[in-house]
């Protein structure tokens, strides 16, 4: 692809870039990106850190895929003996673990249908993902950035109209059991339905006279998720629920608010954070603060 055609593909849906969901469009045949990716989480009096480092390959003009490798100071490695007493009242103890690689998230989402007109258009596309996760994890709400090894998948709907992207998901997670061997102790997390609706729109400039311009848009995304009780397994025996919020079936919405910054038309810039929250049974510690992201594009010869 020529250097000034990716360029104006870039520029001319900026807007739809989103700090958090995933739009319908993809980036471009055989572009190569790389994404540096920090979030902080807050709860029961405590500040831990999640880091991704994400690869990205545009494979046709309708099928992209990418693959985020993670590290947090969130999980620990084995099961606590304690979540499977016979009252099943286990309360995890907030603490700070080690930094240490997590594991591994593979996307990738095809383009179903689109219809282009200048500065406007509708994009259809369907998702799919694997997590691989190596650390432990035990509360009911899955993640299969970090928490859960499980499958995903979903369908997106974006549509640009000028300045402003508006863009929705729905879609599920599948986590697996957690099987750790030494102890017969089984967990996993309940099965989930995420959705999404987030808005972008081009704040500066207001037209374009160079691919040089500092391009700034503003972000509204709702971001949500519904999932069922965690189930836990001593040997072959199921535990019964237990009464602690972290292990009930749970749902909950964030609103976040965010700006991003595009340098050179391949240098981009996100900062985002949650400035809302609606949760039913969904702990503290999942309440993330702050959100950086810094993605660069590599373009063939």
């Amino acid at each position: 692809m020529p250097w000034t055609l990716f360029l104006y593909c870039n520029r001319s849906a900026a807007q739809e870039l989103y700090i958090h969901a995933e739009p319908a469009s993809n980036i471009p045949k055989k572009v190569i990106g790389m994404k540096a990716l920090t979030a902080n989480y807050q709860g029961s009096g405590l500040s831990t850190q999640w880091y991704g480092l994400r690869g990205m390959y545009g494979i046709t003009a309708k099928w992209m895929v990418m693959l985020t490798g993670s590290l947090s100071d969130q999980h620990g490695n084995e099961l606590p003996s304690e979540l499977f007493q016979s009252t099943g009242i286990y309360l995890p103890q907030a603490q700070r673990y080690p930094l240490q690689f997590e594991g591994i998230n593979f996307y990738s989402k095809y383009r179903l249908y689109s219809s282009d007109e200048m500065n406007k258009h509708f994009r259809i596309a369907l998702y799919g993902e694997y997590g691989y996760n190596k650390t432990v994890y035990v509360n009911a709400e899955p993640n299969l950035s970090g928490d859960n090894t499980g499958v995903g998948g979903g369908l997106i709907i974006t549509k640009l109209s000028n300045k402003l992207a508006v863009s929705g998901t729905a879609g599920f997670i599948l986590p697996q059991w957690y099987n750790e061997q030494k102890t017969n102790l089984h967990v996993k997390s309940g099965n989930a339905f995420t959705y999404s609706l987030s808005a972008g729109y081009l704040l500066y400039p207001k037209t374009y006279t160079n691919y040089k311009q500092t391009n700034i848009n503003a972000y509204i995304e709702g971001i949500g998720k519904a999932y069922g009780d965690a189930l836990y397994k001593n040997g072959e025996v199921l535990i019964s629920k237990t009464r602690h919020a972290v292990y009930k079936a749970g749902s909950y919405i964030d609103i976040r608010p965010g700006v991003q910054f595009i340098f050179n038309s391949n240098l981009r810039l996100d900062v985002s954070t949650t400035a809302l929250q609606f949760s039913r049974n969904r702990e503290g510690d999942n309440f993330a603060t702050l959100f950086l992201a810094v993605q660069y594009y590599l373009i063939p010869k």
